[in-house]
């Protein structure tokens, strides 16, 4: 961050900018497994990270949801909890196994990680944007930070993690910053 604007520098160049949109997303934390093995489960549909966006593929089939807290439990929706340790995920033919600390192994056709996500705020922290308790970037309702000129979108903001809902920022922004850019100009 300087006067009036953003410098970027990476090994090949430098890059200056009056305003900046940081749409850097989350990192989605998976379930302690190989990551050959979850990227494996991932590509065929066994693992899952969003079920707005993809619930309708997995209709009528055996879901679960792993949690480590009450963030990935529906006790309210009759649906069956069980509180135990899972030992070890494994593929199995075309279903996802789930090994347990002590039961049965139970088995699912998609697996959804409740397990929550670390927003990607270096660079806004970087600028001195301030970021909310739940470790997201915080800003108004022009999608612009407390910085001056520095916009964030989509997941790395609080909402709903969305491809909509990030285009909707996005487009939030820009029309921020065409207007930004127009009454610096006059």
């Amino acid at each position: 961050v300087v006067t009036g604007g953003f410098i970027a520098q990476t090994a090949v160049s430098t890059h200056v900018a009056s305003t900046v949109l940081i749409a850097s997303g989350v990192v989605n934390h998976r379930p302690k497994m190989p990551a050959a093995l979850h990227d494996q489960a991932l590509a065929i549909g066994l693992i899952r990270y969003c079920p707005v966006c993809d619930g309708f593929e997995a209709r009528g089939r055996n879901i679960g949801v792993l949690g480590s807290d009450s963030h990935g439990a529906l006790r309210d929706q009759d649906i069956t909890v069980i509180d135990v340790p899972v030992r070890s995920l494994e593929i199995e033919g075309q279903r996802l196994v789930a090994r347990l600390e002590r039961g049965g192994p139970l088995y699912f056709d998609t697996l959804y990680p409740g397990l929550g996500s670390s927003p990607r705020t270096d660079l806004a922290r970087q600028a001195g944007a301030k970021v909310g308790s739940d470790g997201s970037i915080v800003t108004d309702a022009h999608q612009q930070t407390d910085v001056p000129g520095l916009f964030a979108a989509g997941d790395v903001v609080e909402g709903l993690d969305q491809i909509s809902v990030a285009t909707g920022h996005g487009a939030k922004a820009a029309t921020a910053i065409h207007n930004l850019l127009r009454e610096r100009e006059t």
